[in-house]
Parts: C-alpha cells; sequence; structure tokens
C-alpha cells in the first residue's frame, strides 16, 4: 500500500535535530529554492513521519516557511530506522566534504550498532568491518574507494577539503597529494619492516643460534641505539 499524501499545515511539521547536525545552511540555495517555490510552487513532497517529524525536505520547509505558505504536500511514512532513513534520502543531494564526512561517521556508527544487536542490514547477513564501509558508502551514494579517499584526505590535510568542495582539486588530486606527502613513506617503512622479518627469519633457519646468543645480539643493539640517542 503506498505511503498517504496529505495537506498538512507547515507549522505543525517538527524538523528532525540530526538534519542540523550533518547538513550545513546554504543562504544562497535556500534562496534559489524560494524563488523556485514562488514560480512554480512546491514540485516534490516533504517526507515526514505519522508523528509529523521531518525526515526529508528540510531546505524546502525552511523556505515554506519563510515564505508564509500555511500548507503544503507530506507523504507520511513508518521507518524503522529514521537516521538512515534521512541520510538515504538525501542521497542525491549535492553535498559538500564535510557532509559527506559527517554522514559516513553517524552511519558507520549506527551500522555497527545494528551488527551488534544481529540485525541484518538490507535484507543480508554480513558482518566485520569491510561490510560496514560498504554499507556506509551506498547509503552515501558514492563508491567505498572515494569514501576511504575523503577519509584519507581529511586525516592528513583537511583543509584540502575547501578546496575541493570550491571546485580547485578533484578528489583524486586531493587524496595524491596526500598519499604523496603522508602514506607513502608509511607504506615503505611497513615494507622495510617486513623484508627485514622475512630476512631475519632466514637467517634463523640457515644457522640456528642459540638463544642465547640472539639475546646477546639483541642487547648489542639496543645499547647502540640507546648510544646514539644521547
Amino acid at each position: 500500500m503506498p505511503e498517504p499524501i496529505i495537506e498538512i499545515d507547515v507549522s505543525k511539521l517538527k524538523p528532525n535535530p540530526i538534519n542540523d547536525t550533518i547538513y550545513e545552511d546554504n543562504q544562497s540555495q535556500l534562496e534559489e529554492l524560494k524563488k523556485s517555490i514562488e514560480i512554480n510552487g512546491l514540485l516534490e513532497p516533504l517526507v515526514a513521519t505519522r508523528q509529523y517529524k521531518l525526515i526529508s525536505g528540510h531546505r524546502r520547509w525552511r523556505a515554506l516557511t519563510d515564505l508564509g505558505v500555511e500548507t503544503c504536500d507530506v507523504r507520511l511514512v513508518d521507518f524503522d530506522n529514521e537516521l538512515l532513513a534521512l541520510v538515504e534520502l538525501n542521497k542525491y543531494r549535492k553535498k559538500t566534504s564535510i557532509e559527506i564526512l559527517k554522514e559516513a561517521e553517524i552511519l558507520k556508527k549506527e551500522y555497527k550498532k545494528q551488527i551488534k544487536l544481529g540485525r541484518p542490514l538490507k535484507g543480508e547477513t554480513r558482518e566485520g568491518k569491510s561490510s560496514s564501509i560498504l554499507d556506509v558508502a551506498n547509503s552515501i551514494g558514492i563508491s567505498t574507494t572515494k569514501l576511504k579517499k575523503y577519509k584519507s584526505i581529511a586525516k592528513h590535510e583537511p583543509s584540502l577539503l575547501k578546496d575541493i568542495d570550491y571546485g580547485i582539486l578533484s578528489v583524486e588530486r586531493a587524496y595524491q597529494i596526500v598519499r604523496e606527502k603522508y602514506i607513502v613513506g608509511e607504506e615503505d617503512k611497513k615494507y622495510d619492516d617486513q623484508k627485514f622479518s622475512i630476512q631475519m627469519k632466514r637467517l634463523l633457519d640457515k644457522y640456528s643460534p642459540s638463544l642465547e646468543m640472539v639475546d646477546v645480539m639483541v642487547d648489542s643493539y639496543r645499547n647502540h641505539l640507546e648510544k646514539n640517542e644521547k
């Protein structure tokens, strides 16, 4: 049975507090939306719970309020999880990098809660970190690779996020800058550590020294490091 669309007093609708923690106010977009509503009316109904809490259409609701519109069409829906629904219904919204990262962080916590409770996600039974980031990326509407790149940029050089939003840099270019400055060195170190571990094991297998001799060599190397630090 399709969800009912009814005409409701705009003043009765209640904004969802989660919305303001994720999405930023954009006054220019709000003004454009108000002009569109004045000319074309409300093209899509708002979406709310049966208790009149908004899930989708906060910006439209603000525009209607500012314009003094008294009533509007609203689709009333019962949601199993209002938070997930709010993000899902904003999947195709034009978002800033910060908004994408906020969505990802909130969804990550929500999916982890569901996994702990043993609830299937979207009809599937999956566990683990990889499935969690996959569900988060799917809900936001981007690939897991792109989401990981956003996270890496935010971790190492968050100022580049503004350059992405202004169109100065692509996500890929910003990530390459971060990778060259911060990540490649870490990868090389991991590779060296792994190579050392393999070579050390080969030496131990080849010569089979006593544990006492190994301890002597380790102590000698430790003393060498401590001496150089002074």
